[in-house]
């Protein structure tokens, strides 16, 4: 999937930001939903990626995969957010 490389190259190149607008952006170029997770462990980032016009097996599919990001002195996600 195209999307997933170009989200993949965006973290390698800032690995200390989210772009938020970029993904809505993307979002709506690809016509899929896309929803950003946080998970126990700090700076890292569960991506999952829906189309929802796709009919596979009676559910829409889905693609998820997670991502490292090195935000500088966070201490919680939301501190984190802040900072970008």
């Amino acid at each position: 999937m195209k999307l997933v490389n170009e989200i993949a190259e965006e973290q390698t190149t800032n690995p200390n930001s989210i772009c938020m607008s970029c993904l809505n952006e993307e979002s709506e170029n690809y016509d899929v939903i896309i929803e950003l997770t946080e998970t126990q462990n700090l700076n890292e980032f569960i991506y999952i990626i829906t189309d929802p016009e796709s009919d596979f097996s009676e559910n829409p599919f889905s693609l998820s995969f997670g991502a490292r990001y090195d935000f500088k002195n966070c201490e919680t996600t939301e501190v984190c957010f802040d900072e970008l």
